[in-house]
């Protein structure tokens, strides 16, 4: 969802809220479903980051690598989500309240996600906060996290 490259892993195809058809990763589905009826906006996801990044990389051996051999082997069976600042906020304040809560709010902990905002240069303005976050979760999590959000 939300990336030029050639999909990885197996996807569905699903209208977004504004009516657009995006291919989801299969194992995505429910918790896109589950986050665009929460009124929270998606801005791209994969089911496996690691997995992805090892196959863009192979895929297309020109190009700059996606990710370094430790980033790799670090995020296979961890998901992705990319979302906007607000809404990611939104999210961990409802899930710190639930099952997840462990796991959103406490840092290098097993099972713990990892969410971060990258700061972004541009020459004309210098540097900021990007407007979305990434967020990493164990890829075991998606089925709970999908529950926690009905």
């Amino acid at each position: 969802m939300g990336t030029t490259e050639p999909p990885i892993h197996p996807t569905c195809e699903l209208m977004s809220p504004d009516g657009q058809p995006i291919p989801v990763d299969i194992d995505m589905v429910p918790v896109i479903q589950a986050l665009w009826r929460g009124g929270y906006r998606t801005l791209g996801c994969c089911q496996d980051s690691g997995e992805y990044a090892a196959a863009a990389r192979a895929a297309k051996p020109n190009r700059p690598p996606t990710g370094h051999a430790g980033y790799l082997e670090y995020y296979r069976g961890w998901a992705w989500l990319k979302m906007p600042v607000p809404d990611t906020i939104r999210l961990v304040n409802i899930l710190a309240r639930t099952a997840l809560g462990p796991a959103v709010t406490s840092r290098w902990q097993h099972g713990s996600w990892r969410i971060d905002v990258p700061l972004l240069y541009e020459p004309e303005q210098g540097t900021a906060l990007s407007e979305s976050a990434r967020i990493y979760l164990p890829r075991e999590q998606l089925l709970t996290l999908a529950y926690a959000l009905t």
